[in-house]
């Protein structure tokens, strides 16, 4: 008789890593934050760089307001994700830390999705497995080749076996005895540093320091790889990850507007469940600027 591996119900919870409160931020504010859970050299590196008179240069919605929406877009998600529990922020990890109930922690931006199916995916884990990965998948909007007009919106699936921003999920019991409670706070919060923290822990002994963390390959017996695509990144204008790319071009409001956010994309069938999250984001790109209701 072939024995199949044990899997044991474990509560999942999905982590926001951070708590911004969109509404009452402002440009000063938004300069002067110090919270180490957040991304501070890309919150200097935009405000050194004039990101915000680029954005209004482009849309019409103040900046903040649009991070407000499309982060109760993303709440809206997470909320309805059936046998999930959702966290905001990282204030109460000290007495979580302690806790010894074990859970699959899943680490999330405040602008990513997640298929309704993720806690029932997890289920069916055995419990040799720490850490579950899938595939990541991006919403881009490209721009036009040879400065023409904007291509529609794609679905780019990077293939590298590495931790992003949403799309993996890991045990607490991993974490509490894998790392001090500090590291394993950065994990949690810097998907780069958890991409080459992890690896080393579970053997990959020859991820340097100065190496990519997309360099890594991120495969050992404690890790499961999914076939299917359980999130969704939408790369959208207001990223501080998208704005300091084009910040480093020559012309970044005419990089903005050679690209067609807002225009409805044909999604992928494995992603049909991405389609009432992703079109209110289409909405909240074409209230930002109407020139592209068209996608032109």
């Amino acid at each position: 008789m072939r024995l199949r591996p044990r899997t044991r119900s474990v509560p999942v919870r999905v982590l926001v890593r951070t708590d911004i409160n969109w509404a009452q931020m402002t440009v000063a504010a938004f300069g002067k934050q110090t919270d180490q859970d957040r991304p501070l050299l890309f919150i200097k590196f935009a405000e050194a760089n004039g990101v915000f008179d680029v954005w209004d240069s482009w849309s019409q919605t103040d900046y903040f307001a649009f991070r407000e929406a499309l982060a109760n877009v993303s709440k809206q998600n997470f909320s309805s994700l059936p046998g999930t529990s959702v966290s905001v922020g990282l204030d109460q990890f000290a007495s979580w830390w302690a806790d010894p109930q074990d859970e699959w922690i899943v680490p999330v931006d405040d602008d990513d999705f997640f298929k309704p199916t993720l806690a029932q995916r997890l289920s069916r884990i055995t419990s040799k497995t720490d850490v579950v990965a899938w595939p990541e998948v991006h919403y881009v909007c490209p721009a036009g080749e040879s400065g023409g007009p904007a291509g529609p919106p794609e679905f780019r699936r990077p293939g590298n076996k590495v931790l992003w921003t949403n799309n993996w999920a890991v045990r607490k019991s991993f974490l509490v005895r894998s790392f001090a409670e500090t590291t394993a706070r950065k994990v949690l919060t810097d998907h780069s540093f958890a991409t080459k923290q992890i690896a080393r822990v579970l053997g990959d002994e020859e991820v340097a320091e100065a190496d990519p963390w997309y360099a890594a390959d991120l495969t050992a017996p404690a890790v499961q790889w999914v076939d299917e695509p359980m999130s969704l990144t939408v790369k959208h204008p207001a990223s501080l990850y998208f704005l300091g790319l084009i910040l480093q071009t020559d012309d970044p409001v005419a990089e903005l507007r050679r690209r067609g956010f807002g225009a409805a994309a044909r999604i992928p069938d494995d992603l049909s469940w991405m389609a009432p999250w992703l079109r209110q984001v289409e909405a909240l790109l074409r209230q930002a600027n109407p020139s592209y209701e068209s996608g032109q």
